[in-house]
């Protein structure tokens, strides 16, 4: 049998010997976790500077794309005197009769799309040409076909509307004394004609909104046209036997009541609302417009090159 060597060490040896060791296995894992981190953080700094300029990219793109679309609506945007004939032609299309302009305003809101159908027939009834009277049975009609001619003479042929019976007054407030009674308000539909009973009235001014046209902007084959609009009351004045017109900035279409007091003028001197105010009462609008509403009327021209209504909104 083999004889067996032992190495022989002392105890202090033995000591240095471990430490050595640890000393090693230590600086293998600390350059292994130096080297990984390491390119953990070049990985992370490619990243996010590759997200930063893409975000930047981005960003700048935004901005680009609105100031182009600003400059360019700037470019395109042509404000047209109120004098020039398609401005007087416009404001004229909108320049209904006071029933009708409050009709309008009750809805407050609408466009070609959701325009309501008994507000379609209001206006075309208000700028229908021709309509019969028969004296005999104090009637008033007018054919469908008649109807559909003035609808499309403000809204052009790409409306979508019903033929039905309606309701010719739906603001009491604005009622005109020389238009129709409220138990006799309705406007039947029957056989391709609408019929209306009417009354002889009379009786004093009636309280009116004023739309004072602002400004007609035209971009492309849309025009816009901006009015100021006022509500205005009536109220009889014993002492001279005259009416004064009060001047409002809002109306109520649920309460029926005037808010707002701005100014008031007398009848005499305010002239005829529905021809032409005179020159003293435009005036009196223009020293308060900058606290009326401004709502806009948006026109589109068709193929044919006319211009048909397809909007109104307060601005």
């Amino acid at each position: 049998m083999g004889e067996k060597r032992y190495i022989k060490m002392s105890f202090g040896t033995a000591v240095c010997l471990i430490i050595i060791i640890i000393l090693l296995v230590s600086l293998i894992a600390l350059g292994v976790y130096t080297h990984t981190t390491k390119n953990a953080k070049v990985e992370t700094n490619y990243t996010n500077n590759e997200n930063t300029e893409e975000y930047q990219n981005v960003e700048n793109e935004i901005v680009n794309t609105t100031e182009n679309q600003i400059e360019g609506a700037n470019e395109k945007a042509e404000e047209l005197d109120l004098n020039d004939n398609l401005s007087k032609s416009l404001i004229e299309k909108i320049s209904f009769n006071t029933y009708a302009v409050a009709s309008m305003y009750k809805v407050g809101e609408f466009n070609i799309n959701n325009i309501p159908n008994d507000l379609v027939l209001r206006l075309g009834w208000d700028k229908a040409q021709n309509k019969e009277t028969l004296d005999e049975t104090l009637k008033e009609t007018l054919t469908k076909d008649k109807m559909k001619q003035s609808i499309t003479n403000i809204f052009g042929d790409k409306l979508k509307y019903k033929d039905e019976q309606f309701k010719q007054i739906d603001v009491e407030t604005f009622h005109n004394y020389g238009g129709y009674t409220d138990n006799m308000g309705i406007i039947e539909y029957n056989n391709g004609t609408y019929t209306a009973n009417v009354f002889q009235g009379g009786g004093g001014d009636v309280p009116f909104i004023h739309q004072e046209a602002e400004k007609v902007l035209k971009n492309g084959n849309k025009v816009e046209v901006y009015v100021k609009t006022a509500f205005i009351d009536t109220e009889f004045i014993e002492s001279t036997f005259d009416f004064e017109y009060i001047i409002y900035k809002n109306f109520d279409f649920t309460s029926n009541i005037f808010e707002g007091k701005l100014s008031k003028i007398k009848a005499e001197e305010y002239g005829n609302h529905e021809i032409g105010i005179s020159e003293s009462s435009k005036k009196v609008i223009s020293n308060i417009s900058n606290s009326l509403h401004t709502y806009v009327y948006t026109f589109e021209a068709d193929d044919a090159g006319n211009y048909n209504l397809t909007g109104f909104k307060m601005n």
